[in-house]
């Protein structure tokens, strides 16, 4: 009876071994397409949070910039006008 009983577990451990083994293959191949389009789509939100930023970064450093060139030649006014004598030289 132990025989048969070794027998009898060992066929049906090995009907179990083929589909598990069929499924993990398939298993496998699924995950690594998954993984492969969610790198995709990491690498895209990934490029487009940093072009925002760069975006971002390059506005505000055009912003400064203007802003600058503003106070620059706001000043320059202001010094051509003292140079004239149009204002006294304690108002810089």
């Amino acid at each position: 009876m132990n025989a048969k009983l070794t027998l009898l577990a060992m066929l049906l451990v090995g009907f179990q071994f083929a589909p598990v083994h069929l499924l993990s293959k398939k298993l496998k191949r699924t995950t690594r397409l998954m993984m492969q389009e969610r790198s995709t789509l990491s690498g895209f939100v990934t490029e487009h949070n940093q072009g925002a930023l760069l975006r971002r970064l390059f506005a505000s450093d055009r912003r400064n910039r203007e802003a600058f060139e503003r106070n620059l030649e706001h000043y320059e006014k202001l010094t051509d006008k003292q140079a004239a004598g149009g204002y006294p030289s304690s108002t810089c």
